[in-house]
């Protein structure tokens, strides 16, 4: 599912070296496991096509149930660590269930342990549950394992015992500054390939900051702020760009990437000094890059900045149309003036913006949506694209307990689902067959004349004449507007 390398991962493992841990990594990503987001995303128009052919790659056609015992009993680990988030939960249980009879102690850990470890640990094949942030809690396990001391008290480790389950506090959030440069060297080769505007590229991701400054109901990471907040941490905090500037350079020495994904909930979120300190560092390097950013935190100077730094695709997050439905529900107070003029300031610019909104929230009607349509239209002129997912109710959101309050969902349901598949509430008003057709028509209504109404409304159901009608507006979208900036490719400055 993953747009990139699991940068979680490559610093865990990192960490764990460091320390003299050996590790090796099972990844799951060219299997054809029927969650691939980057392949639905095409399909309902929200990104270009591409062909990892063209790097010489190709799908694992093999089983990967098979493959990752024989990968277990080759290795012979002491601890299996599995990274998850809530949409492959289901996955990453039934790996775990396929070795079962190998007895070897495993630990779950991720954003959706995190927040539902009870769900989590109550399936019979997970030993142990990690809670909150992984690097050093998996390190103080390796050494309990390695000297035969008791697990019980390790900080964030749910455990099982003959006893139960025992339960220990959450230690507090690891200082960006003791984060070592990223493993990539775990991953094979191939991993680090990854599609971006048509194009499959090397790309590598920085993690520049953890957690977010602003409090959006349909994600977790204001829960990340509360639950640490409790035990006195502050979750939310960023990288020095002195310790960005010393990873950039190991690892384009190392790798010589294409790309950077900076991974950050909000790139530009940081003080202006701060953030003229990093621009000055990047154009050092000058690689293409993709961000993701909230437009309060863009300006015009800024953009001229970020086009001198190569940056070649930028997100924003529109949300919702309807300023009252982005404030009261979503707690997004921008007004809908600072959105237009933030997507405003990349008009004439080389940089692809794309303008993100979500459907399907809790409560929401086919009127707020085409409400949401609406606005986007008024950004059209100054964005490349429009995309539209559709909302999922994740363990950790304020939203989700919405959805339960409503009776859109029970309190045991997990998300197994991507935001470009379909919805799992279940709301009188906006069923989900409504949903996808609004989802796959949404950047048509937004970018194409409205001329082409009748034809885009007939597209929001799925028999054969509307798929057909479809695709051939699908083809007209591309056309003009996602075909329009392929992006620039590297040129080495050293």
């Amino acid at each position: 599912m993953s747009s990139m390398v699991p940068l979680g991962i490559a610093t865990i493992s990192a960490f764990m070296k460091e320390h003299g841990i050996e590790t090796t990594v099972f990844d799951t990503t060219f299997y054809e496991t029927g969650q691939n987001a980057n392949t639905s995303k095409v399909n309902i128009g929200q990104v270009q096509g591409f062909d990892f052919s063209e790097r010489g790659i190709h799908v694992d056609r093999t089983d990967i149930f098979l493959d990752f015992r024989e990968t277990i009993i080759e290795y012979k680990p002491d601890l299996i660590a599995v990274s998850m988030v809530e949409d492959v939960f289901y996955l990453g249980i039934n790996l775990l269930r396929s070795i079962e009879d190998l007895k070897i102690p495993n630990i779950v850990g991720g954003v959706f342990p995190t927040f539902a470890p009870e769900k989590v640990i109550a399936e019979q094949c997970v030993d142990m549950v990690c809670v909150g942030e992984g690097e050093e809690v998996l390190l103080d396990l390796c050494k309990a394992l390695q000297n035969g001391r008791s697990l019980n008290g390790i900080p964030n480790l749910w455990c099982k015992s003959s006893n139960g389950i025992t339960k220990a506090p959450l230690r507090p959030v690891i200082s960006m500054d003791n984060l070592p440069v990223p493993d990539y060297d775990i991953f094979p080769e191939k991993l680090l390939y990854r599609p971006m505007q048509g194009k499959v590229r090397l790309t590598i991701g920085i993690e520049t900051q953890r957690g977010c400054p602003f409090t959006c109901t349909f994600c977790n990471s204001p829960s990340k702020k509360t639950l640490y907040r409790k035990f006195g941490s502050n979750f939310y905090r960023r990288k020095p760009v002195s310790m960005i500037k010393h990873e950039l350079s190991l690892l384009v020495d190392k790798y010589k990437p294409e790309f950077v994904y900076w991974v950050a909930d909000n790139f530009m979120a940081m003080p202006e000094s701060e953030w003229i300190e990093l621009y000055k560092m990047y154009m050092n390097f000058r690689i293409p890059f993709w961000m993701n950013t909230r437009a309060e935190t863009i300006t015009r100077k800024r953009i001229e900045q970020l086009e001198e730094m190569n940056c070649m695709r930028c997100n924003i997050g529109i949300e919702h149309g309807n300023y009252n439905f982005r404030k009261n529900v979503i707690k997004r107070k921008t007004k809908d003036e600072e959105l237009i003029e933030g997507c405003k300031a990349f008009e004439n610019t080389s940089i692809t913006v794309v303008a993100n909104t979500i459907i399907g929230y809790p409560g929401e009607t086919e009127a707020l949506i085409r409400e949401s349509i609406a606005f986007n239209r008024k950004v059209a002129p100054y964005v490349d694209s429009t995309s539209a997912f559709i909302f999922a109710p994740y363990h950790g959101t304020a939203l989700r307990d919405k959805a339960i309050k409503e009776g859109y969902i029970t309190d045991d349901v997990i998300v197994n689902v991507g935001t470009t598949t379909g919805s799992i509430l279940k709301m009188p008003n906006l069923t989900n067959e409504k949903l996808r057709g609004l989802q796959r028509t949404f950047p048509l209504y937004v970018k194409l004349p409205k001329e082409n109404y009748a034809d885009i409304k007939r597209c929001e159901t799925f028999d054969d004449e509307a798929n057909a009608i479809f695709n051939n507006l699908l083809k007209i979208y591309q056309e003009r507007f996602l075909d329009k900036k392929k992006g620039n490719d590297w040129v080495d400055l050293h």
